[in-house]
């Protein structure tokens, strides 16, 4: 029995197996906030370059799909993004405040036709855009991907709000 007290031979071994999980947790995690920032990053931008258009009256009786079609243009990284982005727009009345931080989002087991309102209000108005989409992490399984799963897709929702004035005639 002495001797095997004695034998260093697995004492390697036994130190990965205790300190590799949590070592790997970090850097997944490091990645996976990483990669979730870069997806926020691109859809805030998206959301403004197509806010820009919107606000300066370059597009004309524009649509949902059309603002859903721009913002995913715009904001290449997302995957299945005209499939499962859901974009809604309010008008302001004079007064008031910004509708509710709960956004509607959509699912891949959820219809996209969604019961969001989408008026782009008249000239002189101030109008409220929100997107919302999906994602899924990248490694749901280990570190912050276990902590970022929020609906039943096991994905978590990302969004993306701006406000604009329609320009007046």
């Amino acid at each position: 029995m002495r001797v095997l007290l004695r034998d260093k031979a697995g004492v390697a071994a036994v130190e990965f197996a205790l300190v590799a999980p949590l070592f790997f947790a970090m850097i997944f995690s490091v990645i996976e906030v990483g990669w979730t920032m870069t997806k926020q990053m691109m859809l805030d931008r998206a959301m403004d370059i197509v806010v820009r258009e919107l606000r300066i009256g370059r597009t004309e009786g524009f649509t949902r799909d059309y603002v859903r079609q721009r913002i995913c243009g715009e904001a290449a990284i997302f995957t299945n993004c005209e499939e499962e982005m859901l974009v809604e727009m309010v008008p302001i009345p004079a007064g008031s405040s910004y509708p509710d931080t709960n956004a509607t989002c959509a699912t891949g087991s959820t219809a996209v036709k969604p019961v969001t309102k989408f008026d782009p209000g008249l000239r002189s108005e101030v109008v409220f855009i929100r997107a919302c989409v999906n994602v899924i992490p990248l490694t749901p399984g280990i570190g912050l991907g276990l902590r970022l799963r929020h609906n039943k897709d096991a994905g978590f929702f990302m969004t993306s709000e701006s406000a604009l004035l329609n320009e007046p005639e």
